[in-house]
């Protein structure tokens, strides 16, 4: 669902967390504000025939949340690759989205298929030198009260979830405390603005993002 509307003028950019069979999957777009802040959609799939099974689970309402638009449904057992290629390509063609973050650990099978339709499919790995950079930008975003995510609730459920790790560099990344809490949206975000900061003209100046923290939207 587009909670958060884009500005036509400043380019989006997008991030995939997808899980290969089961899980719950997301696809983030992001866009820089005039504020250094972000702004921030998602979508988010989960198979119809898992889908109780995962609410009770996760303990949260994911029916709800299908029923008022936020979230999408796989027909089957397993996420339908088919159907969330159809659906992220759509939003990259609405909001012109030329470029995208994905994990080589699972979302190979992607990849290949974004650059068919002319879109490049950037690695972003799972590590602090890919991921220490943009958690940053978002963390400050979200202190400075300039990450809008239009109260999307699964972002901000995720959000809740996230733990962040800090090394001895003060390097951060966020990870997940428990298998059933799922982050899967928030780390999307990250990818799609590791993509984004990228780009040297919408680049914000790197000393904002030094204080440690936590994320919550």
């Amino acid at each position: 669902m587009i909670a958060t509307p884009f500005d036509a003028s400043r380019r989006v950019f997008g991030g995939c967390d997808l899980s290969s069979t089961t899980d719950l999957s997301s696809f983030a777009m992001v866009q820089r504000r005039q504020d250094r802040g972000w702004n921030a959609n998602w979508l988010y799939w989960i198979p119809e025939e898992t889908l109780e099974a995962a609410e009770r689970r996760d303990h949260v309402p994911y029916q709800q949340w299908r029923e008022a638009g936020w979230l999408r449904t796989c027909h089957g057992r397993t996420i339908d690759h088919q159907q969330v290629r159809h659906d992220v390509l759509e939003q990259c063609v609405a909001w012109d989205i030329g470029q995208v973050g994905y994990d080589p650990w699972n979302t190979q099978w992607l990849q290949a298929q974004l650059e068919e339709e002319g879109i490049e499919a950037i690695k972003v790995s799972q590590g602090m030198s890919s991921l220490s950079e943009p958690s940053k930008h978002l963390q400050a975003a979200v202190a400075e009260g300039t990450f809008k995510h239009g109260r999307n609730p699964i972002a901000r459920w995720m959000a809740e979830n996230v733990e962040v790790y800090e090394d001895t560099n003060r390097n951060i990344r966020p990870v997940k405390p428990a298998s059933n809490k799922r982050i899967d949206g928030i780390v999307a975000a990250v990818m799609a603005i590791a993509v984004a900061v990228l780009y040297p003209e919408e680049e914000a100046t790197a000393s904002q993002y030094d204080e440690p923290g936590g994320l919550w939207l």
